[in-house]
């Protein structure tokens, strides 16, 4: 799954093909700042109400930002992230009235990369996004295919197998399976992996994190492969053969 970096924003930019936000809410004006404010920074900004819309909207035309109130309808931000985290690597801001512990911290577990209140300006939202993108998603990985067991990884096509089959994974669950693959059987260490996905420099909640290796062990359950990733308490995660 492609994610667009800061460089291919201005590329878009010159050539008319803006990146695309998506602003979700229960409707059409409350979250109305947020995409006006995306749309005069140069973004494609599509509005929706209710997570299915969401949801449909987001699988029809892959975004690069998702905006989520955290009251949308159809089970609320939270069930909202997880099912949008099934599919795509989009960077997601949830937006809660006044931002609790709890709250964020839900949010952030389903795989939000940002909580912000709602009252929060289109401007500010569009500088967060802007950021966002400037941190690019990238696995700095060289040499393959790598092969674990059943499971193997093809750099050059981006493809993953496991139980003779493709695996359909996003991006990120791509990039932490390459990386794995790539050290097995050794342990990559939390930071080392975030580094590799999200670049130096930048390091979300360890939460975030923990949603892609978790939706990663899932499709490999699922696969059937002879594979899984194991996690060292305290450490990181490998990529070891089943027993």
């Amino acid at each position: 799954m492609h994610r667009r970096g800061y460089d291919d924003v201005m590329d878009a930019a010159a050539s008319g093909l803006m990146p695309r936000a998506l602003v979700a809410d229960g409707g059409p004006e409350a979250l109305g700042d947020t995409a006006g404010g995306l749309a005069a920074d140069g973004f494609d900004v599509e509005q929706v109400s209710g997570a299915a819309a969401m949801l449909a909207s987001a699988r029809a035309v892959p975004p690069d930002i998702v905006v989520i109130g955290f009251g949308i309808p159809d089970g609320g931000a939270v069930d909202a992230v997880r099912a949008l985290r099934e599919f795509s690597d989009a960077y997601v801001i949830v937006a809660i009235g006044v931002p609790d512990e709890v709250s964020t911290i839900l949010a952030l577990s389903m795989g939000a990369d940002d909580v912000v209140g709602a009252g929060t300006s289109g401007r500010e939202m569009a500088a967060r996004a802007r950021a966002m993108m400037r941190r690019p998603r990238v696995a700095a990985i060289v040499g393959g295919p790598f092969a674990v067991g059943g499971v193997t990884v093809d750099l050059l096509t981006r493809g993953a197998r496991a139980g003779g089959a493709d695996l359909d994974l996003t991006r990120i669950e791509f990039d932490v399976l390459a990386v794995l693959a790539e050290a097995a059987p050794a342990v990559v260490a939390r930071a080392r992996l975030v580094e590799r996905i999200w670049g130096p420099g930048w390091f979300p909640d360890d939460h975030v994190l923990d949603v892609h290796v978790s939706n990663l062990r899932r499709k490999l359950v699922a696969a059937g492969a002879d594979a899984s990733v194991v996690t060292a308490r305290g450490v990181g995660f490998r990529l070891a053969v089943d027993d």
